[in-house]
Parts: structure tokens; C-alpha cells; sequence
């Protein structure tokens, strides 16, 4: 990846969208009456957006096989 950090991965963007999303629609209806639900697929979605941050920081540090294996 050279100089480019996490925020120029692709995957990493579009899993963003993906949790601003998710956040957007768990604020209304049905959903965001259930707590526990809305809390679980929030959290789920953050934790998306954060595998390609984790996998980039292990391979920057020189620890690819661990992390590779960890987000997988």
C-alpha cells in the first residue's frame, strides 16, 4: 500500500457508507425501539468498517500472517 493509509482503501470506504447507513435507518420505526437489536447491528457495522483499518495496521507494522488470519 506504500504511503496510502486506511482511509484511501476502498473497502474501508464503502464499509463506512455502509455504517452511516445502518446508523441512518436503525433511527427510526420498529428498529430503534429495540434496543438490544439496534445496538447488536450497529456495533456489527462499525466492526466492518474496522477490519480493513486492523488489517492494514498489522501489514504496516510487518505482521502479515497473523493479521491476515485474524480478519478473515
Amino acid at each position: 500500500m506504500g504511503k496510502k493509509g486506511f482511509r484511501d482503501l476502498i473497502v474501508w470506504q464503502k464499509a463506512k457508507d455502509l455504517a452511516v447507513t445502518i446508523y441512518r435507518v436503525s433511527e427510526e420505526g420498529a428498529l430503534s425501539r429495540d434496543y438490544g437489536l439496534c445496538d447488536q447491528i450497529r456495533r456489527s457495522a462499525v466492526s466492518v468498517a474496522s477490519n480493513p483499518f486492523l488489517l492494514h495496521r498489522e501489514r504496516s507494522a510487518g505482521r502479515t500472517e497473523d493479521a491476515t488470519s485474524d480478519c478473515l
